[in-house]
């Protein structure tokens, strides 16, 4: 058996194992973090540029003492700041899901791929590519296969070198 390798095993997907390539992938969170907090930012500055214009209503009207506007006006504050926050947490938890899984799925066939062709340098052609189902691009492997086998087959003609 002229050291033939077989497939690569499957295991148990962990989570440290999603970050084939940390420094796309904690890129693209960080981004993706970035952008959920000055989204929730930006909410929460137009919430309060729309509290001081009801201040500002209360004032022509003499709600500022009024002990019912007063209550009302902490409750809103406090039920949006309650909102903001729920909605912050659960947006981040499932922003890194996402990009964790999605990032996995683009990276690992780059990297299946670049494993491969090392296997192929270092043991030459042994078994076909392949990809996860899920992974991005599935047919990448498809043409990676055919070009081998046309390079194998260019490589075994009797008329190698001849154009």
């Amino acid at each position: 058996m002229e050291g033939r390798m077989s497939e690569p095993k499957k295991y148990q997907r962990k989570w440290k194992n999603y970050l084939i390539f940390p420094r796309f992938q904690v890129s693209l969170l960080f981004f993706n973090t970035l952008i959920v907090i000055a989204a929730v930012l930006v909410v929460g500055y137009q919430f309060d540029k729309n509290l001081e214009v009801i201040d500002a209503m209360a004032g022509r009207f003499n709600l500022q003492n009024n002990q019912i506007f007063l209550e009302m006006m902490e409750q809103l504050k406090a039920d949006f700041m309650m909102t903001l926050w729920l909605v912050f947490v659960s947006t981040l938890l499932l922003c890194f899901g996402f990009t964790m899984i999605f990032s996995h799925k683009v990276v690992g066939a780059t990297h299946r791929l670049k494993q491969y062709f090392k296997e192929v340098t270092e043991k030459g052609h042994s078994y076909d590519l392949t990809f996860r189902e899920g992974d991005l691009d599935p047919e990448l492997a498809e043409v990676v296969n055919e070009a081998i086998g046309k390079i194998k087959k260019d490589n075994d003609s009797p008329e190698r070198g001849v154009s």
